[in-house]
């Protein structure tokens, strides 16, 4: 069966248009018109761009380092909700405070922590992470008095709901 020019078989004899089948059109690069701001797709840097080289950069001799301010805010949640059921304990005031206790030393210091494992999996991306030497142990201890003032507060809450005297 002979070809078509342009290096395209012809079409079987029993199709329609036998031999009167075309190559399709070359494909023109035209460029795209001009956006301007609006923020459309095919508008800016795609996901495989160049870096940036205005993006500033650490020193290479700087090290990345654990990011504790994560750490450290889920550490001052769970001292505040501890400092929140012990004053409930001494003031009778259970329930209440001890629901207060709860939300702080449970969701929000659970949460900075949370952020704190982002952050810190972020920072072991870079060839130059230097970890801190406490940035485990300190974890652990923060998760483990999340776990203590959160059971102390549940306990204040239960105990003020089965005697009655949500205060």
């Amino acid at each position: 069966m002979p070809g078509m020019p342009g290096g395209f078989p012809a079409a079987p004899s029993g199709m329609p248009g036998g031999s009167q089948l075309q190559p399709p059109p070359p494909h023109v690069d035209t460029p795209a018109p001009d956006r301007g701001d609006v923020d459309l797709p095919g508008n800016g840097p795609g996901p495989n761009a160049a870096p940036s080289f205005n993006a500033e950069q650490p020193a290479l001799d700087a090290p990345i380092k654990t990011p504790v301010r994560w750490l450290v805010a889920a550490a001052g949640l769970v001292l505040a909700s501890g400092v929140v059921s012990i004053v409930a304990l001494a003031t009778g005031r259970g329930a209440t405070m001890g629901a207060l206790a709860w939300l702080v030393g449970g969701p929000l210091a659970i949460g900075a922590v949370a952020m704190f494992f982002s952050a810190d999996a972020k920072a072991r991306q870079n060839a130059w992470y230097a970890g801190a030497s406490g940035g485990d142990l300190a974890r652990r201890l923060v998760i483990g008095g999340a776990l203590a003032v959160v059971t102390l507060a549940a306990y204040l809450i239960a105990n003020d709901v089965a005697r009655g005297r949500w205060s």
